[in-house]
């Protein structure tokens, strides 16, 4: 009987303090998100930020969904849970989605030609190698950024991607052999939406609707100024916080125009954490997901190296752990989305300021929060390579892409490789030389980072670099 008890105590005991071990957690974890919040809004006060939105889920559940502020400086009442924001670029990662839903469903196929959806001659390319669709979704199809033309069309009127480049305000050619080298270009995203129509008879709008949109239940998004739009979108404003910025109507409207609310883009996360599921229901399978995570067209992703910009989805590193995830820039507003496959979190974050100051504040304040509970990361050793691997890439390098205009050879940005104490330097004009330290005999990393992210490729008789820095050529 006397044992009896003692095992009837212990239970209780045992039972009293696991539930005084979750009380703790749940408290715990409860003063760590209202910490987080209060953070993000004295960031967001300080820079007179008038309304921001923060978002962190995981897989099955929201752990954190908060709209700060108002939703403009004229109204004094607080955000809602229905009110409405633009996502800029983000919207190249729902067109990285409608294409790949498209391809499984056998409209189109990524590794073809566009002109084999296309067939009039809105690509100037005089190259031998054709432009592909993963290409555009890469940025390696060699075509520079939007013209001052096609920047400042802003017309109210819904015109199609095929009437806007009829307007010819831009010229679209490849700047250099496509395939080679990521260089950052919205124009390839309204081209890409254009063979997307042309493959399957129906307008942008239709198809994000039909594959995106309806299939993730993201009621509200919608890549038009419709008229609900208009009574629940807050106020977009310049750097200065105050000085309201108008509606851009995007002249192609795949590369930035969705607008959407905060209950979207919960689902747009979760379906990422899961792998492209919701809800046990394939919304496209793990390995198109993998392949919208990781590059696959530059010479350097060719070359093995794994970190990038996939099909409209960039690597970056935060203390030594790697998220997923794309900015976004739609005059007015600033997003990020980002998500961390080893902590299986994700955020986002919405503030109503052309202003990077309080977005790059507020990023590192959610992404030190993803990774808090994390192991420490592993670095890899050092890599001591070969003398004559070493030197074959020290030497003066020149920038061989430029995101706005052609290549003037007096004004390419330049990068300087040196050897000391048996490590690389890279050092780009104006800047200290920075250590770099080999993973294997072509691909590096900087201290901080615990994975390789960039390259040295030897190419048709050329050594090229390529990274976030940008791509260069061997002198």
């Amino acid at each position: 009987m006397r044992k009896t008890n003692l095992i009837i105590l212990k239970n209780k005991t045992l039972c009293l303090i696991l539930l005084c071990f979750i009380t703790f957690n749940t408290w715990s974890n409860e003063s760590l998100l209202s910490e987080l919040v209060q953070q993000v809004d004295k960031v967001r006060n300080k820079h007179r930020v008038s309304a921001a939105v923060i978002i962190v889920v995981d897989k099955d559940k929201i752990i954190l969904n908060k709209k700060l502020g108002t939703r403009s400086w004229s109204s004094d009442k607080a955000m809602t849970s229905d009110q409405m924001f633009r996502i800029g670029s983000v919207s190249k990662s729902f067109a990285a989605l409608l294409a790949l839903r498209m391809q499984r469903d056998g409209v189109i196929d990524l590794i073809k030609p566009w002109n084999h959806y296309v067939k009039k001659p809105y690509i100037n390319n005089t190259y031998d190698v054709a432009v592909t669709l993963e290409q555009l979704l890469e940025h390696t199809a060699g075509l520079a950024g939007l013209t001052k033309a096609e920047w400042d069309y802003n017309q109210p009127e819904a015109i199609t991607i095929e009437q806007a480049l009829l307007l010819k305000k831009g010229n679209h050619s490849s700047l250099w052999q496509p395939g080679l080298h990521s260089s950052y270009s919205n124009a390839g995203a309204g081209l890409l939406g254009l063979a997307l129509e042309h493959a399957s008879g129906k307008t942008y709008e239709q198809l994000m609707d039909k594959y995106v949109f309806e299939p993730l239940t993201m009621k509200a998004s919608t890549l038009l100024l419709e008229p609900y739009v208009i009574d629940k979108l807050i106020a977009g404003y310049n750097t200065d916080g105050v000085t309201p910025i108008p509606y851009w109507h995007n002249i192609y409207r795949p590369f930035a125009a969705i607008n959407t609310d905060a209950d979207d883009m919960v689902s747009f996360l979760q379906m990422l954490l899961n792998n492209g599921k919701i809800n046990d229901w394939s919304f496209l399978s793990e390995k198109s997901i993998a392949r919208m995570e990781h590059p696959q067209t530059t010479l350097a992703a060719q070359g093995g190296l794994g970190f990038g910009y996939g099909l409209a989805n960039y690597h970056w590193q935060r203390d030594g752990y790697t998220f997923h995830g794309h900015g976004g820039d739609a005059d007015g507003y600033l997003t990020r989305y980002g998500y961390n496959r080893q902590s299986g979190l994700a955020y986002f974050v919405m503030v109503n300021a052309f202003n990077h100051k309080p977005l790059r504040q507020i990023r590192r304040l959610l992404e030190s929060y993803i990774i808090k509970d994390l192991p420490k990361p592993h670095y890899p050793l050092r890599l001591k390579l070969p003398k004559e691997v070493m030197q074959s890439y020290m030497g003066e390098y020149i920038s061989v892409t430029q995101r706005f205009g052609i290549i003037k050879k007096d004004n390419r940005a330049t990068m300087k490789v040196t050897v000391n104490d048996q490590n690389l330097y890279l050092q780009f004009a104006g800047d200290s030389p920075q250590v770099i330290y080999a993973i294997n005999n072509t691909h590096f990393r900087y201290a901080d980072n615990s994975i390789a992210t960039m390259a040295f490729i030897h190419h048709d008789g050329d050594v090229y670099f390529q990274g976030d820095e940008g791509n260069y050529k061997k002198k």
